[in-house]
């Protein structure tokens, strides 16, 4: 896996490049509620949240981010890395899954 920033980081980067507090680019960012509330853009920019499509990109169109940096590789998922750990731990003895035990045995 390559050490590459989290989403997370690189919205906090472009904010910060542009200038903007969080609450300026909260309000920027539309919801179905209203505006974005900070609370849950600071959630973001801390990876403890994910965003919408529709609110990542609105946050690229304001911070002028490439909207292919809110995908996330499948390699850096929790799920992925979850199931390399796993897979990597399990043995499965083939010839006792194919074989079926013979009567008497």
């Amino acid at each position: 896996m390559k050490n590459e920033k989290t989403l997370g980081e690189k919205i906090r980067e472009a904010r910060k490049k542009k200038g903007l507090s969080a609450r300026d680019l909260a309000k920027q960012i539309d919801t179905r509620k209203g505006k974005l509330n900070v609370g849950y853009l600071s959630f973001i920019e801390n990876n403890l949240a994910k965003p919408s499509w529709e609110i990542s990109e609105q946050i690229a169109k304001v911070l002028d981010m490439d909207r292919n940096d809110f995908l996330t590789p499948l390699a850096d998922t929790a799920l992925d890395t979850t199931f390399a750990n796993t897979a990597s731990t399990v043995e499965i003895d083939i010839h006792k899954v194919i074989r079926p035990k013979k009567p008497g045995s």
